[in-house]
């Protein structure tokens, strides 16, 4: 991921990059807590936690299974994650 690739790389050496990078996760994960919210409202997903927790949570794993997929070489992490995401917390 792009955002990944840039927050491991440069979010140091600049605080104005680190400030944007910060603003489009907050963005993406915005939109991602809206469907969450969507799914939520018609009943799809469980209402136990706030749509924009459930919508941080997933990005952040998400990233973080590409990074181990990455240094594994290996699509694991990322079936790991498909999986517990899919069959646990979008229930």
């Amino acid at each position: 991921c792009l955002l990944g690739n840039f927050s491991a790389e440069l979010a140091g050496q600049s605080e104005l990059i680190r400030e944007r990078l910060a603003k489009l996760y907050l963005d993406w994960s915005s939109d991602v807590a809206a469907v969450i919210a969507e799914a939520q409202a018609d009943g799809s997903i469980a209402t136990k936690l706030p749509a924009s927790d459930i919508a941080a949570f997933l990005l952040d794993a998400y990233e973080g299974a590409l990074l181990r997929a990455r240094v594994e070489k290996s699509g694991r992490a990322f079936d790991r994650f498909m999986m517990v995401a899919f069959t646990r917390i979008l229930v």
